[in-house]
């Protein structure tokens, strides 16, 4: 698991053990080929390749949706805390 805070200073909880986003981004930049290698070498294994293809493209949109609702949590999460802090 690893914590990103655009201010790990001003963070309620671990802040020292944050991550900048941009340290963030660099991270999942790093890391992204490796997994996109695994992850396309598993679904092609077998496969005919237009099953493959439409596996991939599936599972990319899934991702997506999966953080477009998990960022618009992290949002209201935000404004919450900040109508709480005043």
């Amino acid at each position: 698991m690893v914590e990103m805070h655009p201010h790990p200073e001003s963070a309620l909880c671990d802040g020292k053990q944050s991550l900048r986003p941009d340290r963030f981004m660099a991270l999942m930049g790093s890391i992204g080929p490796i997994v996109q290698e695994q992850i396309i070498g598993r679904l092609m294994g077998g496969r005919d390749p237009l099953q493959a293809v439409r596996l991939s493209n599936l599972l990319g949109l899934s991702i997506s949706v999966f953080f477009v609702i998990f960022m618009a949590f992290i949002a209201w999460q935000v404004v919450r805390l900040r109508k709480r802090r005043g």
